[in-house]
């Protein structure tokens, strides 16, 4: 698995008793979301990395500038200047969005530059996903951000085992959440927490079977966009690799 992060880069402004604005001289980078990720191999052996689209479609609150008799700082986005990074073991990487789905709550990136150890994950096959199926969630929200892996290390991992108990196109029951109606997804009986976003879902043969994307609102379960709508995604991002200039 990969750590995702987002960055905006940040202009700082204070304003003295005066009303005179000062600026910092640079932006300053900062990180206003994270998650998780993990690499999917595909033809011609292109690595792909997988996590959800509200991971890397983040935003950031401008504060707007006020008179103090103190300095007191004010926070604006600098235009254009989002970054997506990937933390694979201590070392963070620049990464390219190739494809997006917000219906699907998915999205894809660029793997270059990732460590090559391990091997990448599989896909399973969609019809072997049935209710009933043990299945373990991986992810980032139960680990700290010092202790990074790669596939290699992702049986070594703190993982939420449960059963399937749901498939299909339902109301999925979580807060906040946009995934369409209609894009299938399962429920499974483990718990999901902030951060673990993105991560994999695997059968007892380690196949990718979901996307985690959120917790019920009950808390006793969590849910997944279903395998079926990932090898549709990661095809179409091999296809726009190949009309890249």
């Amino acid at each position: 698995m990969v750590q995702i992060e987002i960055q905006w880069d940040e202009q700082r402004v204070w304003v003295d008793r005066n009303g005179n604005k000062w600026r910092w001289r640079n932006p300053v980078p900062v990180t206003v979301s994270s998650g998780t990720g993990w690499v999917v191999g595909w033809k011609d052996d292109a690595r792909f990395v997988f996590t959800n689209y509200h991971v890397i479609d983040s935003y950031y609150v401008d504060v707007p500038e006020q008179p103090a008799n103190t300095e007191q700082v004010g926070h604006w986005r600098v235009s254009n200047s989002k970054q997506v990074r990937i933390r694979s073991r201590q070392d963070a990487i620049g990464s390219k969005i190739l494809y997006e789905n917000p219906a699907a709550d998915i999205a894809i990136l660029s793997a270059g530059g990732i460590a090559p150890e391990g091997e990448p994950l599989r896909l399973a096959d969609p019809e072997s996903v049935a209710i009933g199926d043990t299945v373990t969630a991986y992810g980032y929200g139960s680990i700290s951000f010092q202790r990074l892996w790669t596939n290699e290390g992702i049986g070594h991992a703190d993982g939420e085992r449960g059963e399937i108990t749901e498939i299909g196109a339902f109301a999925d029951n979580c807060r906040n959440c946009t995934v369409a109606y209609a894009t299938e997804k399962f429920t499974f009986s483990a718990a999901g927490i902030p951060g673990d976003s993105g991560g994999p879902v695997l059968n007892a043969d380690g196949e990718v079977v979901g996307l985690l994307y959120a917790a019920d609102r009950r808390g006793s379960s969590a849910v997944a966009v279903h395998v079926s709508h990932l090898a549709e995604a990661v095809q179409k991002a091999w296809e726009n690799t190949l009309f890249e200039d």
